[in-house]
């Protein structure tokens, strides 16, 4: 059986990861492994989490962001974020993890199985949308 780490950050990115979650869930094969993070707990982005456990999906982590989207809000959450998740992804111990998108939640949780050696499955990866910071993180994602 082989753990797969699936990383949510917000509605966006659990709307389109939910039906591979939900396939993997079945799977006999694979392990099904759920850290949720970011938006997901936030009151402003319609407290996300809940639509999570209604559909029913184990949540083996929890990593919250502080709310705020200054320059130096956004450098406290990405660091604080890289102890975080590289935490999680210890205890968990995936073979793989999931990631999609360019937001710089992702890229925290990217640099930490980056660094401890867990491959990354990076959905979205070649997309373009004209930004230079979600340009940015997208690539350096996909390049881990």
């Amino acid at each position: 059986m082989h753990n797969i780490c699936f990383i949510t950050s917000g509605r966006a990115d659990y709307d389109l990861l939910s039906p591979l979650m939900k396939r993997v869930n079945t799977s006999k094969k694979l392990n099904l492994q759920l850290v949720v993070s970011g938006s997901h707990f936030m009151d402003s982005q319609g407290l996300t989490i809940q639509r999570i456990i209604e559909d029913g999906f184990e949540i083996h982590k929890e990593i919250k962001f502080a709310e705020g989207s200054t320059r130096n809000q956004i450098i406290r959450n990405l660091s604080s974020s890289i102890y975080d998740y590289s935490g999680a992804l210890l205890d968990l111990k995936p073979d793989a993890v999931v990631l999609l998108g360019d937001r710089y939640e992702i890229f925290g949780a990217a640099i930490s199985a980056f660094i401890n050696n867990i491959p990354i499955i990076h959905l979205h990866g070649g997309e373009l949308t004209l930004s230079a910071q979600d340009d940015a993180f997208r690539h350096s994602i996909t390049k881990m």
